[in-house]
Parts: C-alpha cells; structure tokens; sequence
C-alpha cells in the first residue's frame, strides 16, 4: 500500500501542470544563522550593503528536484540541464523575490508568497507567482521543501497590452 502511494505522489509531482520544484533550504538557514551570530539584525539592509554576502548566501540553495512542467517551461531537458543553467535562470530581476524569500526564512516563516521573474533556458522572460511552506521546525522541514511557481508570464502580457 505504501509503495502504491509513493508512486502516486510520485506521478501526481511529475504530471502536474503547475511548475514544481524540491529545494533544500537548509544551508540557507544556516548561513543566516551564522550571520545573526555575527550580530547581524537587518538582514535586508546587510545584503544590500554587502550583495556578495547575499551571492553566498543564494549559492546554499540546493534544487534537488523538478517536474515535468519545470522541464518544459524552462525548455531543459532534463534536470542536470537545468541544474547547470541557474544562472540563466536566475538573472538579476529575480534577486528581488529570492531575497524576500530568504528573509522569510529567517524571520522563521513557514509560508511564503511573492511574484518573480525568472528566464527560461532560452532567454525569454517568466514571471511568476512562488509559494512555499515549510511543515515543521527540524532541519528535515528545511531539506525537502516544494516550491510551486505558477507562470503568470500571459497575465503580465495582457495586463501590459490593456495599459
């Protein structure tokens, strides 16, 4: 029964029409602990201050997986595709989002909310709607989070073209 129910959640990850990714947020928690330990307070001020601190930061993000529709957005073919490609993916216009969800982290919320911008493997912009919740307060909770991206990409265009 159980294997049943893996492989269900397995195949209801991998089909669905939303873009889906398993992240580890563990180092980031981390890495923001140790700046609090450093007396960090104003964790929004510090990366603007010193934005390679916030590069480091960023780097202890780990995508550990995708699905389907991830591949398919972002035109890669295969998870180690894109893996390889983050930096195309995440250009300067997402350093906005990726921020306030870092913050989030470290304010010890289970919950984020945000839009974003990101790009596909082509270079084509996407904007987004990112949501994430953490379940619990082990270091576990913080190593298997699934972040849903919704692609507004067609909302942003019709509401630039009624403008």
């Amino acid at each position: 029964m159980i294997e049943t129910t893996t492989s269900s959640y397995r195949m209801l990850f991998d089909q669905s029409p939303v873009s889906l990714w398993v992240e580890d947020f563990s180092l980031i928690n981390v890495f923001v602990e140790s700046l609090r330990a450093e007396g960090v307070t104003d964790l929004r001020a510090f990366f603007h201050t010193y934005p390679e601190r916030f590069a480091e930061c960023v780097q202890e993000l780990k995508v550990l997986d995708v699905n389907n529709a991830t591949l398919r957005l972002y035109k890669a073919k295969s998870l180690e595709e894109l893996k390889q490609n983050m930096h195309k993916i995440f250009q300067a216009e997402a350093a906005a989002c990726i921020m306030e969800s870092i913050i989030a982290i470290a304010d010890g919320r289970k919950q984020f909310d945000g839009q974003g911008i990101n790009y596909d493997l082509e270079g084509n912009k996407l904007h987004f709607r990112i949501t994430w919740t953490i379940t619990g307060d082990t270091i576990e909770d913080y190593q298997k989070v699934i972040v849903a991206m919704q692609d507004m990409t067609h909302l942003e265009k019709v509401r630039k073209e009624l403008e």
